[in-house]
């Protein structure tokens, strides 16, 4: 599961997330659910031992893409990342 606390940008349009695992061969904008109190969350089921690139969006345009801080981009020095340890 994705967290994102949006405290200080306007979330008018929606926020949304893309990446890797979207499933597309080119990135997908998917819609983030909006639980209040400035917080979204979007789940999806990984693999173990998985390892991504993605990045936030204020809106369900290409441009409405985040300036990942650079302590956070750890893939391609633009994109968040995670990797899924393998094992228990």
């Amino acid at each position: 599961m994705f967290r994102l606390t949006a405290t200080g940008i306007s979330t008018a349009n929606g926020m949304y997330i893309t990446g890797a695992f979207s499933g597309q061969s080119n990135w997908t904008l998917l819609p983030m659910t909006n639980l209040g109190n400035n917080l979204f969350t979007y789940t999806k089921k990984m693999a173990l031992a998985d390892s991504v690139a993605y990045y936030y969006l204020n809106g369900n345009v290409w441009t409405a893409r985040e300036t990942v801080p650079s302590a956070y981009a750890t893939w391609y020095t633009t994109d968040r990342g995670y990797k899924i340890k393998a094992g228990n």
